[in-house]
């Protein structure tokens, strides 16, 4: 009985065996289909960065302000005459009574025929006093003569001649400008020139923009301001502030011409012998002393 039962358990174990063989090779096969049928694999996209450019922003323009200079109304040539700009209403006549000079000199100077074509800003040549400038000559035309007719009537007597003075001709200045003092005044504070020294122009009128000199012996100097601009100078005026205690013999003279800022130009000027006398008994008011003097100066050319 027991050998049986033991016959039926190894029969029953072969039975499985064979059914789990023929599983595992069935399932092998299919596997191996399936696994040669796999889709190939996509690779994923790459993406390459490029940098792109940033456009400069565009500069705002920035206006710019234009500032109109006038013309200055004359300059000094080398040759000592004066380069006159025209101005808004000036006309040939008043620029020649401005300087002292006729208008026809004025014209063949400039080669000019018509005095009314003038234009403002346009550069005129004004001739100095050593110009000889000849004077126009009207052209001769022929024209009829009279036939005298015989008459009996006495001729008139024949003017006799006589001596004529020519006229007198006005000698140029040498020097452009000449100076005068005009006057004295005690001063216990110091020595120099004050107030109302002024400087004039051809035309009577102050004067701005010139420096005025005094010296001693190339060991002492002083220069005023410029005339009419510095301080609180009025037009025309200036002054010269010395040491206190400076006396003896010095020398003054306009000096020079304020072109442009910090730039001068020399001048042609007389130069005069001033003399100062510091002496406390005398610098009271109503004394004598000769401590502060006004000097003026006028142009000439």
């Amino acid at each position: 009985m027991r050998s049986r039962h033991w016959s039926l358990l190894v029969v029953l174990a072969l039975l499985n065996y064979i059914v789990l063989v023929s599983l595992f090779s069935v399932v092998s096969e299919e596997f191996s289909v399936s696994s040669g049928a796999l889709p190939t694999r996509t690779p994923w996209a790459t993406f390459t960065a490029t940098l792109m450019p940033i456009p400069t922003p565009m500069s705002t323009p920035t206006a710019t302000r234009v500032v109109v200079m006038l013309p200055t109304p004359y300059s000094h040539l080398a040759t000592g005459r004066l380069m006159h700009v025209v101005q808004p209403g000036e006309n040939l006549p008043s620029i020649a009574q401005r300087y002292g000079v006729s208008a026809d000199a004025i014209l063949l100077l400039n080669g000019m025929i018509d005095p009314n074509i003038m234009r403002w800003g346009q550069p005129l040549i004004i001739p100095s006093m050593y110009d000889t400038v000849p004077t126009w000559t009207p052209i001769s035309t022929d024209t009829p003569v009279p036939i005298p007719t015989n008459t009996n009537r006495p001729r008139p007597p024949t003017a006799t001649p006589t001596d004529t003075v020519p006229a007198e001709t006005p000698t140029p200045r040498e020097k452009q400008f000449t100076g005068e003092i005009v006057a004295w005044h005690p001063n216990c504070g110091a020595t120099g020139v004050h107030r109302p020294s002024k400087i004039f122009d051809i035309d009577g009128q102050p004067l701005n923009g010139l420096r005025v000199r005094i010296w001693y012996e190339n060991s002492y100097e002083a220069f005023s301001l410029v005339a009419g601009v510095g301080g609180d100078y009025g037009p025309g005026e200036y002054d010269i502030a010395m040491r206190s205690g400076e006396a003896g013999k010095f020398k003054i003279a306009v000096w020079d011409w304020q072109t442009s800022p910090g730039v001068f130009a020399r001048v042609d000027s007389e130069v005069l012998d001033v003399e100062f006398d510091y002496d406390w008994q005398e610098c009271q008011p109503d004394r004598s002393g000769h401590q502060s003097a006004v000097i003026n100066w006028q142009r000439h050319w």
